[in-house]
């Protein structure tokens, strides 16, 4: 820590410090919200679905079989449903 010998440099290290607060608080704030806007349902959903297709190359393509995409499909509705279940539940229990 440096030695503050006058007003003025008390005031612009107080000046310093609030800045670089006001920057972390920023940081904290826009990392939440973006967690938040993660975790909603369609948002998980999309992102397992585009994660599973993103794999894919020509071959993959050729040998996929119809039920292996009602199973993704499936697997992704049954788990967009299981996710708004769990939303409700905890809403009412946060109301209680």
């Amino acid at each position: 820590m440096r030695k503050i010998n006058s007003i003025k440099q008390l005031l612009r290290e107080k000046k310093r410090i609030k800045e670089h607060r006001d920057q972390l608080e920023n940081r904290i704030y826009s990392g939440w919200k973006e967690m938040k806007e993660s975790v909603k349902p369609f948002n998980l959903v999309k992102d397992i679905f585009s994660h599973s297709t993103s794999r894919k190359n020509s071959a993959s393509l050729n040998t996929e079989t119809v039920l292996k995409t009602t199973f993704k499909y499936a697997a992704i509705f049954l788990a967009t449903g299981f996710i708004y279940q769990a939303i409700g539940k905890l809403k009412r229990f946060f109301r209680k």
